[in-house]
């Protein structure tokens, strides 16, 4: 590559631009070997009597500063240039530029810390998308040097405009809604697991399977009456058993006087299907939805690694 080719490629200086015009710098003194001259001292002037592997190595370096100055001053503009003192160090030179824009570095830090602390999801769009947005602030910050606490970036991350904020995450093998309300008398975030909300009925002899998501568990009957209604309709046959473990929302519960059915319990009753309860701390007694569970959590949790969100999601 020539050397016309990378001086062009730099970006002229002109205040507000430092960061970059730095990049493009380091980049074209990399290109031409010159980099050494930014991060080395200076070496010394050898000897009458040095070796000739020294002498070319000091005469390169003296080359390497040369150059490096000039690129760089042909590089800033006419009123920059103007306030940077000179000197015969390329290193030097580089460090009085960087603390004449010391100002400038504060200006962009207080500018994107101010964009991370107003970041609100408002609902519309992709989650994902603002959680980037996001985090891409906070890595231009550790670029700068400014610490960003984790607790504050999962914190921003579920603010919403108005109303309550809910997030819906995964976390070991169950899927468990963090639930975040905002507590009147302390001003804090408090937070609140649920367990996950859906219903995956399963063939046991195809292994064919259904997944509905709820917001609520009473809302299983719902969802059950409708895949009812669409198998035996597009089958021509009825529904005859129904296995499920002796959760709430499908064998009711019990009062001080006996089992209280509930209304998944009612409307099998009602339907003539034939109810089986597997016992308490048995998931084996029904393994082919037990496995279907554990199939589809492997999959959200293999899409939420996939996807590449950060880990305190």
């Amino acid at each position: 590559m020539s050397d016309s080719v990378n001086h062009n490629s730099i970006r002229t200086l002109t205040g507000s631009n430092y960061k970059k015009w730095r990049e493009d710098v380091e980049i074209a003194l990399g290109l031409l070997d010159y980099e050494m001259v930014l991060t080395d001292e200076a070496l010394s002037v050898p000897a009458i009597d040095a070796s000739a592997e020294t002498k070319t190595k000091y005469a390169k370096w003296i080359k390497a500063n040369k150059m490096a100055i000039l690129i760089m001053r042909r590089s800033i503009s006419e009123e920059v240039r103007g306030s940077i003192i000179e000197t015969e160090s390329a290193k030097l030179f580089m460090e009085a530029i960087a603390e004449n824009f010391q100002g400038s570095k504060k200006a962009e830090i207080g500018s994107l810390m101010s964009q991370l602390t107003d970041m609100k999801y408002n609902g519309e769009g992709c989650i994902r998308t603002h959680i980037l947005n996001m985090v891409e602030i906070g890595n231009k910050l550790k670029a700068l040097k400014v610490h960003v606490d984790e607790t504050m970036m999962e914190e921003q991350s579920i603010r919403k405009d108005k109303g309550k904020e809910q997030v819906y995450l995964v976390q070991d093998t169950k899927f468990k809604p963090k639930e975040w309300t905002k507590n009147k008398n302390t001003d804090k975030q408090q937070r609140k697991d649920e367990s996950a909300k859906g219903t995956c009925p399963v063939d046991d002899f195809s292994r064919y399977g259904y997944v509905y998501l709820i917001t609520e568990k009473s809302k299983a009957l719902e969802m059950f009456k409708i895949y009812k209604a669409e198998v035996e309709n597009q089958l021509d046959s009825k529904i005859k058993v129904v296995r499920s473990d002796r959760g709430g929302e499908f064998y009711g519960k019990f009062t001080e006087k006996g089992r209280n059915p509930g209304p998944f319990a009612n409307f099998l009753q009602q339907e003539g299907i034939v109810a089986q309860y597997t016992n308490p701390g048995t998931p084996q007694q029904n393994g082919v939805s037990e496995r279907r569970n554990r199939t589809l959590i492997e999959m959200v949790r293999s899409m939420m690694c996939c996807a590449k969100l950060p880990t305190f999601l």
